[in-house]
């Protein structure tokens, strides 16, 4: 009784990291899916009404980086898929470890009311 589910949506896109040498990295972006559309999908700047500056609004929360690699190394290509599957959830478990269990067991919070 009078507990808010408030789902976690985690996110993570290729990136270009640097404009000369072509380092790429996967960053990993955590939100939370009760934010509303119009908040959430804001990626910029929103000039604060008070005082001449921008102020940043952002919704989602850089947590972590999944490095990139093409592991050249490895020449069977079903090898090559299974290892890089496992690089990504080893590091998913790494990044997400610390608050996984919060999921079973959930968290005490204070209201705002």
């Amino acid at each position: 009784p009078g507990a808010t589910v408030i789902p976690l949506i985690v996110s993570s896109d290729k990136t270009q990291l640097t404009l000369f040498h072509g380092k790429t990295a996967y960053p990993i972006y955590m939100t939370i899916g009760n934010i509303p559309k119009d908040i959430w999908q804001k990626t910029y700047g929103k000039r604060h009404m008070a005082k001449d500056r921008w102020r940043k609004t952002y919704a989602q929360l850089l947590i972590g980086y999944i490095p990139t690699t093409k592991l050249e190394g490895v020449t069977n290509k079903a090898t090559r898929r299974c290892v890089l599957a496992n690089l990504f959830h080893t590091c998913m478990h790494t990044v997400l470890g610390p608050i996984s269990s919060y999921g079973e067991t959930g968290v005490a919070m204070m209201s705002s009311d």
